[in-house]
């Protein structure tokens, strides 16, 4: 039989002796990835304050917050911070990103808020899984909120912590398949399974126009595509139609100014000729082209107070 765990940390949350059924969650906060720019120099001093909370208000239903430390001048902080917690099924956690400043109030950098149910696996510290963290997308606290980038988290719940030293032991791998009254239970049958590492490397192929990459309340990746008015949790890619489609426009577009360019060249080509023939014109001496437009030049004025008499004196239509 396997040994319970050994935690050398503080359990924040529910008592031992609480009445619902309870798990101890271990909630590591891992970093903080392409954050929103606070600072005057460009970068920020940020930090992430984690809410446990009962029900949907994190205000009433709130039980501990806890603080990580605050790392300086970056926008791709590193925290790696270990908080254990005793929960039950009505738990949730908020994570909130802040850039500390020393005299104003600390700027909001965006939030997660996860519930805590059985989509969270069992896993124990001392074995921990590889590349089994998530990288969540930051989201506003209100319309006026600036926000970027993801925070990169891992939730595990710890085996066997909790039972008392009288009672007997379960094997551990049991545990962690064992499901437990109380918890939620996630159909897996129609609702596809969360990647364990989320693409996010600025590697990765951007999205096509129009499409636009978002979080369910569950963290879940999916992908809204505002051309359609569709969704769909695989990730699109830039190629076939679409690629076509947007090589045509680029050509149809360049075609379009290559005309444009072309008649306004034409257009001052001509205009330049006519300009040229009247200035030879006007400087030949004693020529008919000089006699000719001094004739133009003095009549053009009678010519346009004529016109403008005309038209005045024409009746006008009435209108029904």
């Amino acid at each position: 039989m396997a040994n319970p765990p050994v935690i050398n940390q503080p359990i924040y949350g529910l008592p031992e002796n609480s009445t619902e059924p309870s798990k101890v969650l271990r909630a590591k906060v891992i970093a903080g990835i392409n954050l929103a720019k606070k600072d005057i120099f460009g970068a920020s001093d940020p930090y992430v304050r984690v809410h446990l909370y009962h029900s949907n208000d994190p205000v009433e239903g709130e039980i501990v917050v806890v603080q990580t430390r605050t790392i300086k001048k970056t926008l791709n902080p590193k925290w790696n911070e270990d908080f254990y917690f005793r929960v039950d099924p009505r738990c949730r956690l908020l994570f909130e990103v802040f850039d500390e400043n020393r005299v104003t109030r600390d700027d909001f950098l965006g939030l997660v808020d996860l519930p805590l149910n059985n989509n969270i696996p069992t896993e124990h510290p001392d074995r921990e899984r590889p590349f089994s963290h998530k990288d969540y997308l930051l989201r506003q606290r209100s319309t006026k909120s600036r926000v970027s980038g993801h925070l990169r988290l891992k939730l595990a719940y710890v085996p066997q912590v909790g039972w008392a030293d009288t009672q007997p032991q379960p094997n551990t791998e049991q545990q962690e398949d064992r499901e437990e009254p109380g918890w939620e239970i996630v159909d897996m049958e129609t609702e596809p399974r969360q990647p364990q590492v989320q693409a996010t490397s600025p590697s990765q192929a951007p999205l096509p126009q129009g499409w636009e990459e978002r979080q369910d309340a569950n963290g879940r990746t999916y992908f809204v595509d505002h051309n359609t008015r569709e969704t769909t949790w695989h990730r699109p890619s830039i190629s076939g139609p679409s690629a076509g489609q947007t090589q045509q426009a680029a050509a149809a577009a360049a075609s379009a100014a290559a005309s444009t360019q072309a008649s306004n060249r034409r257009q001052a080509a001509q205009m330049y000729r006519s300009r040229r023939q009247i200035s030879e014109d006007m400087s030949t001496p004693g020529g008919a082209g000089a006699a000719a437009a001094a004739a133009a030049l003095v009549e053009l004025p009678a010519q346009i107070h004529r016109m403008t008499l005309r038209s005045e004196s024409q009746p006008q239509p009435q209108q029904n």
